[in-house]
């Protein structure tokens, strides 16, 4: 059996991938409430210069979607004496990533790997342009960034992320895949610099409030995209559409 399968036989609906993120979510708050604690990303920060080549099919939300988190960046960044401290992703860069297909990889073997999806671009972005609803947002939090995670509203995304994955075997497409899991989300913020123990109760303390009081709304996934190249972080500066 499949990683996608057995998750799917897991998580059959939206209720299930709400108790798994709910779960993880209260988890990663505890632990960070005791240590106060996160780590910057030493890419972002400059420190290291980034050479993780990539290639992943994504969706990029709608200008609705992009409008609801730039008010909860805003939001965040106001809470914290040093908004410097934070890494906003642009709105240009937001993304779900449908299927990872490789990661940190030398370029050369990326380049590799584009050219034989090239011949197929057009019929894999058609089909992944037909994904499902999400809803109900929520903002995970965790050491490394900031998400705004979604569940599944009538068909299953897990579903739909397997009939990508199907699709991209059939054409004979290795996949190097970090991780599966039932996550449905987009980065919305990273850290820079560490934060004050007092930033981050505050910042704790605004997520849990936030979660409380968002407003449910609900997004197809479409407008899905090719992207490859230096795109950790959801550059659109080099894909195929």
């Amino acid at each position: 059996m499949s990683a996608y399968a057995e998750l799917i036989e897991q998580f059959i609906d939206g209720s299930e991938e709400d108790k798994y993120r709910k779960k993880r979510n209260a988890e990663n708050i505890e632990r960070l409430q005791k240590t106060l604690k996160i780590r910057p990303d030493p890419y972002l920060k400059g420190s290291i210069a980034d050479s993780r080549y990539n290639c992943a099919i994504i969706s990029r939300p709608n200008e609705c979607v992009k409008q609801f988190i730039r008010n909860i960046q805003k939001q965040l960044s106001d809470i914290v004496s040093n908004p410097e401290c934070l890494w906003l992703s642009p709105s240009s860069f937001l993304h779900i990533t449908i299927q990872e297909i490789c990661f940190s990889r030398p370029e050369s073997e990326v380049n590799e790997i584009v050219n034989r999806l090239l011949e197929f671009e057009d019929d894999l972005i058609a089909f992944s342009n037909h994904g499902p609803y999400l809803c109900c947002p929520q903002i995970n939090l965790d050491e490394n960034a900031l998400a705004l995670s979604f569940v599944s509203r009538d068909t299953s995304y897990l579903k739909f992320k397997k009939s990508v994955y199907d699709k991209l075997a059939e054409i004979g497409v290795p996949i190097q895949q970090r991780y599966y899991s039932p996550s449905a989300h987009i980065t919305i913020v990273r850290f820079l610099k560490d934060l004050s123990s007092e930033d981050m109760k505050r910042l704790v303390h605004k997520v849990i409030e936030l979660n409380e009081t968002m407003e449910d709304i609900s997004w197809k996934v479409s407008n899905s995209e090719l992207v490859y190249g230096l795109t950790w972080y959801g550059e659109p500066q080099k894909h195929a559409r």
